[in-house]
């Protein structure tokens, strides 16, 4: 089972690279918070499991949102990596995955029990090759490449000043996302 997982993940990236090499014109695809929630729940529950990290995802609200599926998992899937690797030395490990309304927006939080990223570096953090992680342990290419992502899929993303200082989030553009029963985007 590990091993189907895993070949499924593999083709999973090589599609994901392809397009995102030559990346189509088509707007994307309605996908649900279940969808989205269990696609994460693949792709990130062994490695949060083997590091002792508590990842929970949480939204009070029912939503679809419009976007390439594999880019946006590619995105939080990122961001959950970096929260898990930014929590070697914790000693209370988690993460908290939070889908909420931000003003008229939709907003994807993605929070952790880390030191937080100092102030001194947080304009710099999605700049390509900036990395802080050990030489061999980052290429520095992650976030750069989960802004364009983001961007393409009608969404920012952002380092949170209000939240935590560990927060980043995805913030979808209202044409992007539209809440269960209303039919129409927000």
């Amino acid at each position: 089972t590990k091993i189907e997982r895993a070949t499924v993940r593999i083709q999973d990236i090589v599609i994901g690279i392809k397009k995102f090499a030559h990346p189509s014109n088509s707007t994307g695809t309605w996908i649900s918070k279940e969808f989205l929630f269990s696609e994460l729940e693949t792709y990130c529950r062994d490695r949060v499991n083997k590091n002792g990290v508590d990842l929970t995802m949480s939204s009070d609200h029912e939503f679809e949102i419009l976007v390439n599926p594999g880019e946006i998992c590619q995105i939080i899937v990122n961001l959950i990596n970096n929260a898990t690797d930014a929590q070697d030395n914790t000693a209370q490990k988690w993460i908290k995955v939070n889908v909420d309304l931000f003003k008229k927006s939709l907003r994807v939080a993605v929070s952790d029990g880390g030191p937080g990223i100092p102030p001194k570096i947080r304009e710099k953090i999605m700049e390509p090759f900036f990395t802080t992680k050990d030489v061999g342990k980052g290429t520095g290419l992650g976030l750069s490449i989960s802004r364009t992502l983001a961007m393409s899929n009608g969404a920012e993303l952002i380092l949170e000043d209000q939240l935590m200082p560990n927060t980043f989030s995805l913030v979808f553009a209202p044409s992007r996302f539209r809440l269960a029963g209303h039919g129409e985007p927000v």
